[in-house]
C-alpha cells in the first residue's frame, strides 16, 4: 500500500498552472472561438453548440476518465490530477478577466503559449488535466501495440475536424497552430537545455518495472548485472533512456507504484543516437 503524502511544492506548481491554463482559454481562446484539440477543444465546440460553461464541460467529460484511473493508475498521480482538473474547470469559469484581442492570429500564438507553459508546470509537479492525456494511457493499457503520441495526435485531430464543421475551416487551423506552439511551450517548460535523460533503477521488482515501461511508454529497457558492494549479492540495474520530462515523470510514477523501495537515478544526456532518438 502506497503511503500518501502531500508535497505542498508540487501542489503550488499545480494551481500556478492551472491558472495560468484558464487565462489562455478565457483572455484568448474562447472568445476568439480558438478549440485547442483534446477535452478543452471539445468544450470549447459544445460552449457555443448549446450555451454550457466551458469549465462545467471540461469536468463532466473528464469524470468518467478519473473513474476509471482510480484503478488503472496510481492513487497519488490520480489525486494530484484530479485536483489540477477541478481546478483548471473551476478557474476558467471564475477567472473574472475580458478578452485581450480578437485578432485571431494573436490569440492562437499568446494563448497555445500560456496554455503549454500552465500544462508544463502541472506536468513537472506529477500531474494531468486529464483529458486526451489520460484517456491514451487508459487505452493503451488495453490495446498494447498503439503508441500514446499517435493516439494523443488523433484525437485532437477529431476536435480540429469537429471545429471545422461547427466554427469555419480557417478557424480548426488557428486552432492546430495553437496546439502546435502550446507542445512547444510545454516542451521548454519541461525540458530546458537538455531533453534527452537517462535513468538507472535498482529494484527487487525489475521485471514488472520493466514490462511496464515498455508497454506504457513503449521505451527500450536494459538489463544490467550488479553488485551491491555492501551487502555483496547481486542486484538487477535497469538503464533506461527517455527523450521528455515528461516520461521521466511517467517512469517515477511506475517506480514508486510497483515498489516504493526502489532506488532511482536520473540524469542528462547531451546526445543519443540510434533507434527512436
Amino acid at each position: 500500500m502506497q503511503r500518501f503524502k502531500i508535497n505542498s511544492g508540487e501542489y503550488v506548481m499545480i494551481i500556478t498552472g492551472v491558472i495560468i491554463m484558464a487565462l489562455a482559454m478565457d483572455l484568448f481562446l474562447i472568445p476568439n472561438k480558438i478549440a485547442p484539440g483534446g477535452v478543452s477543444g471539445l468544450a470549447t465546440i459544445i460552449h457555443y453548440l448549446f450555451t454550457i460553461k466551458v469549465g462545467f464541460i471540461i469536468a463532466v467529460l473528464n469524470l468518467p476518465l478519473f473513474i476509471i484511473a482510480f484503478r488503472k493508475l496510481g492513487f497519488l498521480f490520480c489525486i494530484k490530477s484530479l485536483f489540477a482538473m477541478v481546478g483548471y474547470s473551476f478557474a476558467i469559469d471564475i477567472l473574472p478577466v475580458p478578452c485581450l484581442t480578437y485578432d485571431t492570429l494573436l490569440a492562437a500564438i499568446f494563448g497555445g503559449i500560456l496554455m503549454g507553459t500552465g500544462l508544463g508546470l502541472v506536468l513537472k509537479a506529477g500531474a494531468t488535466t486529464g483529458g486526451s492525456d489520460t484517456a491514451a494511457i487508459l487505452i493503451i493499457r488495453v490495446f498494447k501495440n498503439i503508441k500514446v503520441n499517435w493516439l494523443i495526435f488523433m484525437m485532437d485531430f477529431v476536435v480540429i475536424v469537429l471545429a471545422a464543421f461547427v466554427f469555419t475551416t480557417e478557424l480548426s487551423l488557428y486552432g492546430l497552430a495553437t496546439i502546435f506552439i502550446s507542445s512547444k511551450a510545454t516542451e521548454i517548460v519541461l525540458e530546458g537545455p537538455s531533453s534527452s535523460k537517462i535513468i538507472f533503477i535498482i529494484s527487487r521488482k525489475s521485471k514488472t518495472i520493466s514490462d511496464r515501461i515498455m508497454t506504457e511508454l513503449k521505451r527500450g529497457v536494459t538489463l544490467l548485472n550488479g553488485t551491491g558492494l555492501y551487502t555483496n549479492k547481486g542486484i538487477d540495474v535497469l538503464l533506461c533512456v527517455v527523450h521528455r520530462e515528461s516520461e521521466v515523470q511517467s517512469v517515477k510514477e511506475i517506480v514508486s507504484t510497483t515498489d516504493e523501495d526502489a532506488f532511482l537515478i536520473v540524469g542528462n544526456v547531451k546526445e543519443v543516437l540510434g533507434k527512436g532518438f
